[in-house]
C-alpha cells in the first residue's frame, strides 16, 4: 500500500527542511491540498476548508433546488432533506475544526440562506417580506448549525478522553507541543475552543465529565 505524507510549518512559502528521520521508500508522495475530501496544509487554520464546504454543500442546494422550492412538499420534509443531506456536506470533519469569529458569521449566514429557501418570505401588510433572522430560527425550532459543530467537537474530545493514555490522539490533547512561541497574536487553540464551548453550557470540567 502507498503512503503518503505532509510537512506542516509556519510558512507556507518557506521550504521546509527535510525530516531525516522519516523512512522514506520511492513510493511516498508528499500531500498538499486534499485527502479524503479534507483540505491539509501547512499554515494552520480552517478557512479554506469553509470554502470547500460551502461550495459543496451549494452544489447540494443546486442539484435539490427543484425539491426545496416546490410548495407541494412539506417544510417538515425539506427540513429533514437539509439536516440529513445537505447540512452534513458542509460539517463534515468540523470536530477538529478551531473557528474565528468571521468563520462562523460565514456559516450561519449560508444555513440562513438555506433556511430562507425552505421556509419562503411572508405576507405583511399586504406585500411581500423577507423573514428576519430571529423569525428563521423560531420556524426552524433547532439548533442552529454551529451548534451542531459545538456538539461533534464535545462527542469528539469525550471520545478521545476516554481512550487508553498510548492512544495519539490522547497524546496529542494531553501533552503540550514544544518550540517557541509565535510573534504577534496567538492563534486559537482547538481544546480552548471545547472549553469556551462548555463554559457557556455550564458543563464544568469537560476532562473530569469524560
Amino acid at each position: 500500500m502507498e503512503s503518503e505524507y505532509l510537512q506542516t510549518g509556519e510558512d507556507e512559502e518557506e521550504p521546509q527542511p527535510r525530516n531525516e528521520n522519516i523512512i522514506e521508500p520511492p513510493s511516498l508522495e508528499e500531500i498538499r491540498e486534499m485527502y479524503l475530501g479534507t483540505i491539509f496544509k501547512r499554515q494552520p487554520g480552517v478557512s479554506e476548508e469553509i470554502n470547500s464546504r460551502i461550495t459543496a454543500g451549494n452544489r447540494c442546494i443546486g442539484t435539490l433546488n427543484a425539491v426545496l422550492k416546490n410548495k407541494g412538499i412539506s417544510r417538515k420534509l425539506k427540513m429533514r432533506i437539509y439536516k440529513t443531506v445537505i447540512r452534513p456536506i458542509v460539517i463534515f470533519g468540523s470536530e477538529v475544526w478551531t473557528l474565528r469569529k468571521e468563520e462562523v458569521q460565514r456559516i450561519e449566514v449560508w444555513e440562513r440562506k438555506v433556511l430562507r429557501k425552505i421556509f419562503g418570505g411572508k405576507i405583511q401588510g399586504g406585500r411581500w417580506e423577507r423573514r428576519t433572522n430571529r423569525e428563521i430560527y423560531d420556524l426552524f425550532k433547532e439548533p442552529n448549525i454551529i451548534g451542531i459543530v459545538r456538539a461533534q467537537r464535545m462527542r469528539w474530545i469525550g471520545h478521545v478522553v476516554r481512550m487508553k493514555d498510548h492512544r495519539i490522539p490522547k497524546m496529542v490533547l494531553i501533552h503540550e507541543i514544544g518550540g517557541g512561541k509565535r510573534l504577534g497574536r496567538p492563534r486559537q487553540r482547538w481544546e480552548k475552543a471545547v472549553e469556551d464551548d462548555i463554559r457557556k453550557l455550564n458543563i464544568g470540567n469537560w476532562k473530569e465529565k469524560s
